[in-house]
């Protein structure tokens, strides 16, 4: 009886005399117990990321650079005072492969204003055409931001981008110009009656002024172009008549002075001007190889996307240069 009745005091009292060591194993076993809490969440989260990690989208391949694209211009050049119709900033585009993206422009930052005549000159693969297909929203940039006649349509889609190109844009396509197979008045007046609701005498007679101011004979107006064998130079200047006609606030065109001769380079640049003069359009071409006096005679404003240039860095060129900076 007696050595029961003990038992229990000696443990008691061997517990009160380290009060600090029954601390101390109370607190390692918490310690162990918020440890295999933390690792069974672990391994519940592990396992939910594993059944669910084939759900989500891969992360897209590493790029692979190419050449830059920043667009500068070789010499300062004097602001219109109204806003700028067309604002791009930091606009890329690049193509996804299976493994890598090849990057074909970024770090594009530009402006063009109402009523200037601006060219567009880079080395080829530069990215002077995906970028003008980007300005005439026909392609959606990988990154950057866009607005054109004061609305951006970076996050625009379907009806709405659509809208936008209608109203503000007369884009001409390296490949084609943007010309029917129909004959030179119908391609006018297509564009007339679907932009602006304008069709029959009205429609013609726009589309007649157009062309004879192009110096296409009036026997081709009706000829179509499907069948008639128009040269790259008269096609060339139908589609210039289409953008007389149309007289949107911006025109882009993509190498149209290519099948032209000299003369007919004249003639089409100063139409350019005069419909950046009448209508108050911005217009930028991409040109190439195009004497700096040509450039210095019909544009405002020159546009260089990955250096250089000024025509190819000539001894005439450099004496320009200078003449400029002065």
């Amino acid at each position: 009886m007696i050595n029961v009745s003990r038992r229990p005091k000696r443990e008691a009292g061997r517990c009160a005399g380290s009060r600090v060591d029954c601390v101390m194993d109370q607190w390692d076993t918490s310690l162990l117990i918020a440890i295999a809490v933390a690792a069974l969440l672990g391994l519940f989260f592990a396992l939910v990321a594993l059944f669910t990690g084939g759900k989500r989208t891969a992360s897209p391949p590493p790029i692979t650079p190419t050449t830059p694209n920043d667009v500068t211009e070789p010499y300062q050049t004097v602001r219109h005072i109204a806003l700028p119709v067309l604002v791009a900033k930091r606009l890329a585009f690049a193509t996804r492969g299976t493994r890598s993206r090849k990057i074909l422009l970024h770090n594009a930052t530009l402006d063009l204003y109402p009523g200037e005549v601006a060219c567009i000159v880079g080395t080829n693969g530069s990215g002077k055409s995906t970028l003008m297909k980007m300005l005439a929203l026909n392609e959606k940039p990988t990154s950057g931001s866009l607005t054109i006649c004061g609305q951006s349509t970076t996050d625009m889609g379907g009806s709405d981008l659509d809208d936008v190109r209608a109203r503000c844009i007369h884009y001409l396509p390296q490949d084609g110009l943007g010309l029917l197979g129909v004959s030179p008045i119908e391609n006018i007046t297509r564009i007339l009656k679907r932009l602006d609701g304008i069709e029959g005498n009205q429609a013609r007679d726009i589309a007649e002024r157009s062309l004879a101011r192009t110096g296409l004979p009036t026997s081709y107006f009706d000829k179509r172009l499907a069948d008639h064998p128009f040269s790259g130079g008269e096609r060339a200047r139908i589609a210039v008549a289409c953008a007389l006609a149309s007289a949107r606030p911006i025109c882009l065109a993509d190498e149209i002075l290519g099948p032209l001769d000299d003369v007919s380079v004249d003639l089409i640049l100063t139409l350019f001007r005069e419909l950046a003069r009448d209508s108050n359009t911005s217009v930028a071409i991409i040109v190439h190889q195009l004497s700096l006096e040509k450039r210095e005679a019909y544009f405002d404003r020159t546009l260089i996307i990955g250096g250089v240039d000024p025509a190819q860095e000539t001894p005439g060129a450099q004496r320009t240069q200078q003449q400029q900076r002065r």
